[in-house]
């Protein structure tokens, strides 16, 4: 750090957080509560993620201090694709919202079984077991025995772990996050088709 350096910031009066003013380099926030609201979250971790990963494997420096928030920002796209995928499968099967406790929970474990579950119910048949959802399954439970409370990778802990291959963790995440959006699409696309069949036919014959 070079405190000489001109641009160096220091705290002062003309500092602000959080200036609330419209500009070419202001970001957006998403105020509507809609089924896509949780989409800009879920993809800014990932794309993050993505670019903080790519940018120490084409520099080859920092992979000690960069894993902790590059797993984070991975880890957290995978809890909240999970937590938006549990709401989108409640409103296609007509079902209440879900509890609260599914949306506080950490445990990616917990919420995949429960997504298993209402995907066998909207497939009719178990989908679980088909290879692509197995796979998808194993990561989730390696992630989630890895880092049960997503603690493990924002604060100092215990664990196992001595190294921590960044590529074949990169392809492993891209697989999962893949399976995950393509999830999402195709509920969409499920979702759309029964909204047009309700429009043409009639709610009560469709």
């Amino acid at each position: 750090m070079d405190f000489s350096a001109e641009d160096f910031q220091w705290p002062s009066d003309e500092h602000t957080l959080f200036r609330d003013e419209a500009g070419w380099d202001s970001a957006v926030f998403t105020r509507i509560w809609s089924r896509d609201q949780w989409m800009p979250y879920a993809t800014g971790f990932r794309e993050a993620g993505d670019r903080l990963l790519e940018d120490l494997l084409d520099r080859g420096r920092h992979h000690d201090l960069l894993v902790y928030p590059i797993v984070f920002l991975y880890r957290h796209h995978i809890e909240l694709m999970l937590k938006f995928l549990i709401q989108d499968m409640h409103r296609m099967l007509d079902k209440d919202p879900p509890s609260k406790d599914i949306l506080k929970t950490h445990f990616l474990r917990k919420l995949w079984g429960d997504l298993e579950g209402l995907t066998d119910e909207w497939k009719g048949r178990d989908w679980k077991s088909e290879p692509d959802a197995q796979s998808a399954a194993r990561l989730i439970r390696e992630l989630d025995k890895a880092d049960p409370k997503s603690e493990m990778f924002r604060y100092p802990s215990d664990h196992d772990m001595e190294f921590l291959e960044m590529r074949s963790m990169r392809n492993a995440m891209a697989a999962l996050c893949n399976f995950l959006e393509a999830m999402s699409l195709e509920i969409e696309r499920q979702r759309d088709f029964d909204s047009e069949m309700r429009e043409y036919y009639s709610p009560d014959f469709y």
